[in-house]
């Protein structure tokens, strides 16, 4: 039996209500996942993410879907001792734009 490696997978889900929000909402999911290859890990990562789809009522007697979009990106971590601080992701871009749309300086230095 190989080796599990640890993996990181980022999920994207669509988030409704019986209301329709404007706008949609959107949510990221990062999770750490053992698999002994990169496919292994995305077939895991997309059953887990299957297995989070749900409705349920919210507070107000509206029903709240959460439904899989797609599966961002999957990747081994950056170092596979995680019993100690480390870094588990890292990924880069071009264009620092599009970044400061979805996250507002404000909401990251907590102001």
């Amino acid at each position: 039996m190989e080796e599990r490696r640890p993996f990181i997978a980022i999920m994207l889900f669509e988030v409704t209500s019986d209301r329709q929000w404007e706008p949609l909402m959107f949510n990221e999911e990062t999770m750490l996942i053992y698999a002994a290859s990169e496919a292994g890990a995305r077939a895991r990562a997309e059953e887990a993410a299957k297995e989070k789809e749900v409705t349920y009522p919210n507070i107000d007697g509206e029903n709240v879907t959460w439904r899989f979009q797609r599966l961002v990106d999957i990747r081994e971590t950056l170092y596979e001792d995680l019993s100690q601080d480390v870094d588990l992701y890292s990924r880069s871009f071009e264009r620092l734009e599009p970044y400061e749309e979805l996250f507002p300086a404000a909401e990251l230095d907590g102001t």
